[in-house]
Order: C-alpha cells, then structure tokens, then sequence
C-alpha cells in the first residue's frame, strides 16, 4: 500500500517508523511489543492495588480503575493505533487493520466507563471518538453509547459539540432536524475548513443529497493530513471520512460513490464489505480479567462490577 502515497508522505511514513523504532523500542511494531504493552499496564495495575489494598480497599480499587488504569488503556491504545495502520500501510494486511480498530474502539469504550465522565466537553468528545466505528462495523458499540449519553451535548469544544450532536441526532434517525441543526452550526465561525466541510458532509447525508456528499467528502480527505497537528500513521488514511462514508451507507441503505483520493483506502472498503470483525488478541492470554471485560461489551457494565471482578482477580 505504501506505493499509492506521494514521494513526500511516503518520506513521512518511513521517518515517523524509524523515530518510533529509535525512541520507543526496535520492536515498536511487533505484535510482541504490543503484548508485552497489555500485560505490562496490568501489572502495573495490581502492583498499585497490592501496596495499597490494605488500607481502604473499595476506595483504591476505584482510585485505580478511574484514574491510573484508564490512563494506562489510553496509551496501549495508541500503540494499538501505530501497530495495526503500520500493517496496512507497510505490509498491506487488511484483516489485522480491520480486527485493531475495532479492537481499539471497544477499549476506548471501556476506558470510558472507567471515567464516568459528569462534564459535557468529556461527552462530547468520547462520543466523536466513535464516529470512526461506524467504518469497522462495530454498531453495537455505537449504539450503546447513545443510551450511555442519550442528551444533547451543551458545553466544549464548539466543533466537537456540534459534531457529537449532529451524530447523536442522525443515528437515531432525526434527518429533518439532524440537517437544520448542522446547517446553523456549520457557520460557526471559529472552525477549521476541515471541520465545516466534516459537518456539511455529515449534513448531506441527512439530506440525502449524494452530490453534496461527494463534494464535502473530498474536500474532508484533501484537508485531511493538514489539520494533523503532529506526526503518526492515522494522517495517512482517512479513517473519520471512511466512517462518514459508511453512515452514508447506514443513513441511505446503500454504499454512496468512492472519492479517488490519496487517503482513501479503496481496497479496503472492498475487502471490508462482508467481513465480520473479532478482536485482534487473545485477551485470554494476557488478562482474563481484560478478556472478561471485553465479552460483555456492550452490555451495561458499572463500576462497581468492575471494582468487584478486579478485586475477586487478585484473590486467585
């Protein structure tokens, strides 16, 4: 795949794989490396639990949960991140990028139940994080997460805000006002080029206007890599377009035209229509607390559950 980008990003690609390799570890995108990664934030995690569970147990245990293990989620997702698009890119292998984001997305989902967030910004901004689910078939993670968060986002960022609502409105089917909405807020005047033209393509799919979608589209994915703020693999495939392009296919029961564009990954989309995606590891192997979480995603999971399972895992 690498040989479809132009000479100047394949130049980025291959400098941001030698930065990782000689800052990060020669192996930072092995398969191996990202093992040694979950197993690593586990152990982490019971070593806080074990020096401290003698003085207020219940406390710590959600101390732990919420604060530092969450965090530790985070990380490994980023490493998750690096490895499976650096198997598209570098090795063209589709069913390991297929399997990582979707592996991704459902520990984004659990790292957010560990926060229970109370502030909208917070919200507003897991809930865009899913808008890229939608481009690896994981429905059930989207859906639950509108009855996780069914009310209007009113505080944050203004694009995010706009965006986690204008998605809010059309996965529950409310097109008419999903497009009303989105055409005020599409005229904001502190937003990027690429994240008006985000919310006019979302808001020609309410419409259902495939002409404007294909416009709004193209120009998402000729903005995309300039609104990157640093450097790493997701610049090169456009990853939020496709899940656009797939809530197109959602809204309107069929899949829209492709764009010809250089981060879109065509050969993706076909090798993605009739695959089921699992996830990527054997959790069974690292964490069978981690595994046992994972299954019941996305089933209604509290924190108290959670405290409770971790607890009984370090009684074995």
């Amino acid at each position: 795949m690498l040989k479809k980008y132009s000479k100047n990003h394949i130049a980025e690609i291959l400098r941001y794989v030698v930065f990782k390799k000689r800052n990060y570890h020669p192996k930072y995108f092995k398969r191996e490396y990202l093992i040694k990664e979950f197993e690593r934030s586990f152990v982490s995690a019971y070593d806080d639990y074990n020096k401290v569970k003698d003085t207020n147990p219940d406390y710590l245990v959600e101390e732990i949960l919420r604060g530092d293990f969450r965090y530790l989620l985070a990380s490994i997702n980023k490493i998750l991140t690096d490895y499976t698009l650096h198997e598209r890119i570098m090795k063209n292998n589709m069913e390991i990028f297929l399997n990582g984001i979707y592996t991704r997305q459902r520990l984004l989902f659990l790292a957010n139940i560990l926060k229970y967030p109370k502030l909208d910004t917070d919200r507003a901004y897991m809930m865009i994080n899913f808008r890229g689910s939608f481009a690896y078939f994981d429905h059930e993670i989207v859906d639950k997460f509108l009855v996780y968060f069914p009310e209007p986002f009113k505080t944050g960022y203004s694009f995010y805000v706009a965006y986690a609502n204008g998605l809010n409105l059309i996965f529950n089917g409310k097109l008419e006002e999903t497009s009303s909405y989105l055409n005020k807020k599409s005229k904001l005047k502190k937003l990027t080029k690429y994240e008006r033209s985000t919310l006019l393509t979302l808001k020609a799919i309410a419409d259902e206007n495939e002409k404007a979608f294909a416009f709004e589209l193209d120009n998402t994915l000729d903005l995309y890599h300039r609104q990157i703020f640093y450097l790493n693999l997701a610049d090169f495939i456009g990853i939020e377009p496709h899940g656009l392009y797939n809530i197109a296919k959602k809204v309107w029961g069929r899949f829209p035209g492709e764009p010809d564009k250089e981060f879109w990954d065509h050969d993706f989309v076909v090798y993605s229509k009739n695959k089921k995606p699992k996830l990527l590891l054997d959790f069974s192997q690292i964490s069978p607390l981690l595994e046992s979480w994972l299954k019941k995603l996305p089933s209604d999971i509290k924190i108290t559950e959670l405290m409770e399972d971790f607890k009984k895992e370090q009684n074995i």
